[in-house]
């Protein structure tokens, strides 16, 4: 017998002394594109107004359409770092 599936992970890292955090996301492959990260993220906003968070970000690969997607659809800002090998995303609380 097997113990329980984990289809996804949602992390937030609040700053030391600081009111911004950063978010981590992962869903299992075979369970993207059914609204868990939509609904992971959701709760990590909610999670982080509770806290009284003045704002949250992430960092995302520019291939991963998916997650950008969502993240636009929440009302993040997109900004290209690194050369353009990552796009952090932004959201004020």
């Amino acid at each position: 017998m097997h113990g329980p599936l984990m289809v996804g992970i949602g992390r937030l890292l609040k700053a030391h002394s600081r009111h911004t955090a950063e978010f981590s996301l992962i869903i299992h492959e075979s369970y993207q594109r059914q609204g868990l990260g939509t609904e992971l993220l959701s709760r990590l906003i909610s999670i982080g107004q509770k806290e009284g968070l003045e704002r949250i970000h992430g960092l995302v690969m520019p291939g991963n359409a998916g997650m950008l997607k969502v993240c636009k659809e929440l009302g993040f800002e997109e900004d290209l770092i690194d050369e353009g090998t990552v796009v952090k995303v932004t959201k004020d609380l």
